[in-house]
């Protein structure tokens, strides 16, 4: 995370997630480049191989997550990423019902 933001890099380009309930989509993000590379901030998020996610004050255990390796948080999304593949994924949250 920086600035509050979901953000990755592979070394080379630095990409932020953006996500929601309509998709999700990666924006280039060279403002954080140098302070992603740097950083180790995951937010308040664990996810452990058994497929168990702990963020946003909530815990789930989803089979999608199985096998996860990491997991990041901003203030309203999760970005899982699986161990098998280069996948990422977003979990949200949505307000209850009326």
């Amino acid at each position: 995370m920086i600035a509050g933001r979901l953000v990755c890099t592979d070394g080379d380009a630095t990409l932020e997630l953006c996500a929601d309930g309509f998709g999700a989509r990666l924006v280039d993000a060279t403002w954080a480049h140098a302070e992603a590379q740097a950083s180790t901030e995951t937010g308040d998020a664990t996810v452990d191989g058994r497929g168990v996610v702990r963020a946003l004050g909530v815990t789930a255990t989803l089979a999608e997550a199985r096998g996860a390796s990491a997991a990041a948080t901003s203030a309203a999304v999760v970005a899982v990423t699986l161990d098998d593949s280069h996948q990422v994924l977003v979990l949200g949250r949505r307000e209850a019902a009326a």
